[in-house]
């Protein structure tokens, strides 16, 4: 859904910028040119936004993911070992023994 409302957005600024090119430009090779630049205009922002994407639902695939949280959980506990609660609970008991 996303992909079809994006390409009809980009379809919409590419007719436009071919419509003020064909108002506009009196030349006939100009205006060839500016048509084909155009053109690889929205052929390239039609791979780009799918490129985006892919990648957008990539990171939601890995977010979405239990096992993500726990390596970042477990990321953390080594950097920082005052968060590693299970280590500080059992020091703290050994110290009220």
């Amino acid at each position: 859904m996303f992909n079809s409302a994006s390409y009809a957005f980009i379809d919409g600024v590419s007719d436009f910028k071919k419509k003020f090119v064909e108002q506009t430009v009196q030349h006939d090779g100009i205006k060839n040119a500016l048509n084909t630049f155009v053109d690889a205009q929205t052929k390239y922002t039609k791979a780009a936004a799918d490129a985006g994407m892919q990648s957008m639902m990539s990171l939601g695939m890995i977010f979405a993911s239990k096992s993500f949280y726990d390596d970042v959980a477990e990321q953390v506990k080594t950097l920082v070992p005052a968060t590693d609660l299970f280590k500080t609970t059992k020091a703290k008991s050994k110290k009220a023994v």
